[in-house]
């Protein structure tokens, strides 16, 4: 093996670690905050059981709703003050799940006043949710667009091959392709029954019909940043979302990570040519390279970039903010640096991972989204 390529195996293999050892942890802690929880908690204290997953605490005491001139419902009530003024969706990051948020979630019941639970979802979950269903203080979603239903179980795929995306409903006829960023390999194409960014704007809509509320915040890791920015891009959702705050998110893409499309060392085979294409900031390794919609030819790039050149020539209403860790190897300071951040906050001596669990983050998440009602 050459020198580059051994180079560049590390490189992806620190990436896929990383992300791994996001998970691994992410469960241990969810499961020693379950284990450490009082054996008589109720969904109205912060904590959601594990049989309640798929019922996701519908019944919440705190479900009514305002009602306008014509007798219609229309936000939920704040019966008890005080309560966020916007929903947050959480979306987690590459080979992640809802999962990854539990701890973060369970400490916002517990000690911030506005919310006293969460809940989980997977794409057809929310499918079932009712207009007005979620009162003010439930106003918190962790959605992994990897599973159909979030009891699947992490590292189930149960959705199927997917990839961020950009749009497939849109037809671009130069270069011809379905999306707005358009790959130059039919294998980015191949087998992709969803896009995360579309997922996510399905959710979104149903969180807001579920609660009344005009708009929502987000919050997301790593690659979960980039799927909210093609939502933000390519599906309409910067009209909807206030707020997003980026962790440890790679702006243009993650150097070297590239390699696993030659050799995927975890995670289902299909991943390589979709997102991890998508993911890759560029290098010579890469078997994807994209175009926008209406670039000439000889212009390929990484996904990132084109969807930052989106962005720059567009730029989202959304307000953006960015926060890194001063220890990750995966995702740099300037790997997350996004030119139209509102702020960039380097949380010093944390990983990747720990962007998740970071006391840092957490309190940074309740100064900046959700508002006060």
């Amino acid at each position: 093996m050459t020198a580059p390529r051994a180079l560049a195996l590390v490189g992806a293999l620190a990436f896929t670690y990383a992300c791994g050892a996001e998970d691994s942890a992410a469960e241990s802690r969810a499961d020693a905050t379950r284990d450490s929880g009082p054996s008589d908690a109720t969904p109205d204290e912060g904590w959601v059981p594990d049989a309640a997953l798929e019922a996701q605490a519908t019944d919440a005491s705190d479900a009514s709703t305002e009602v306008d001139a014509d007798g219609a419902a229309s936000v939920p009530a704040c019966v008890k003050s005080p309560c966020a003024a916007r929903p947050i969706v959480f979306v987690h990051g590459f080979q992640g799940s809802w999962d990854d948020w539990v701890p973060m979630l369970v400490d916002l019941t517990l000690n911030d006043g506005r919310w006293d639970s969460f809940v989980l979802s997977g794409n057809d979950d929310a499918l079932g949710w009712k207009p007005g269903m979620f009162g003010r203080r439930q106003w918190l979603f962790a959605f992994d667009y990897y599973l159909k239903k979030a009891a699947d179980g992490e590292g189930s795929y149960s959705a199927g091959p997917g990839r961020i995306g950009s749009n497939r409903s849109y037809t671009c006829a130069a270069p011809s392709g379905q999306g707005h960023i358009i790959g130059n390999a039919t294998a980015y194409d191949d087998g992709v029954t969803h896009e995360y960014a579309e997922d996510l704007a399905l959710f979104v809509e149903r969180v807001r019909t579920a609660t009344g509320a005009p708009r929502v915040d987000i919050v997301a890791h790593s690659m979960g940043g980039m799927i909210v920015r093609s939502y933000l891009a390519y599906f309409g959702g910067s009209a909807v979302t206030e707020r997003a705050l980026l962790l440890a998110s790679p702006i243009r893409g993650v150097g070297l990570i590239g390699f696993l499309q030659l050799f995927p060392v975890s995670g289902p085979s299909w991943q390589a040519l979709h997102e991890v294409a998508e993911l890759d900031s560029g290098t010579l390794v890469s078997k994807v390279r994209f175009l926008r919609c209406g670039e000439a030819q000889g212009k390929e790039g990484a996904f990132g970039q084109k969807l930052l050149d989106e962005e720059q020539a567009s730029p989202p209403p959304t307000e953006l903010y960015v926060m890194s860790g001063g220890s990750d190897i995966t995702v740099s300071h300037d790997t997350a640096d996004h030119p139209l951040e509102k702020w960039h906050e380097v949380v010093p001596g944390t990983s990747h991972s720990g962007m998740l669990t970071s006391d840092t983050t957490r309190e940074r998440v309740s100064q900046t989204l959700g508002g006060k009602y």
